[in-house]
């Protein structure tokens, strides 16, 4: 699991593709959280392949303007990250979820910008199930993406996809569309982890 996703997208506009590494659980018999703390990691492309203006971008819990509380001491904070234009200004945002203190976990999603991937105008998101797969696309065409939570891998035969609508401020947690097997003519059943591969 160590490097365990690797996403390309333009998350500073300059038409080079950057390098997006979640480096989540190190697995060398025993799981373990990798040395230097579990992160996600920015590497910027160029004109010879890589940025001669911007150095890597290392994202963890000490980043500046990090909402949520994220703790990165544990495996996984970059779960499961997905990327996409999701405020339409342009720039690629990049979502992931990450440990919270008391076996919780948060949903954030970090702003692209002229200097890469920060933390400032980042956005924590809760209430979602733990440790859910992100996608991120544009579903009706206004150039704002959206972002497509999927279930837990231990959830209930009740549980549904959840799709938060972008716009100019982001991704936003009201009126969320919900997506569960019966809209798909399927019968649930307990166990059957409905939505839980989403993302993949």
């Amino acid at each position: 699991m160590y490097g365990s996703t690797t996403l390309t997208s333009d998350v500073n506009k300059d038409g080079f593709a950057d390098v997006i590494v979640s480096l989540t659980c190190e697995i060398v018999g025993d799981e373990a959280t990798p040395e230097g703390g579990s992160r996600l990691m920015v590497a910027y492309g160029g004109k010879s392949g890589q940025s001669i203006s911007l150095k890597p971008t290392t994202i963890n819990e000490k980043t500046p303007g990090l909402p949520g509380k994220p703790v990165s001491s544990h495996c996984n904070f970059g779960y499961a990250p997905a990327t996409g234009d999701v405020n339409g200004d342009g720039y690629a945002d990049v979502a992931f979820s990450a440990p919270l203190k008391g076996d919780k976990t948060v949903t954030l999603v970090l702003r692209g910008g002229p200097k890469g991937l920060t933390g400032k105008n980042a956005k924590s998101i809760s209430g979602l199930p733990v440790w859910p797969r992100l996608a991120i696309q544009d579903l009706n065409g206004d150039g704002a993406a959206e972002l497509a939570v999927s279930t837990s891998r231990t959830s209930g035969a009740d549980d549904k996809v959840r799709i938060l609508r972008g716009g100019p401020s982001g991704i936003s947690t009201s009126r969320p569309m919900l997506i569960g097997p019966a809209d798909l003519g399927l019968k649930p059943a307990p166990g059957d982890s409905f939505g839980s591969g989403f993302g993949h």
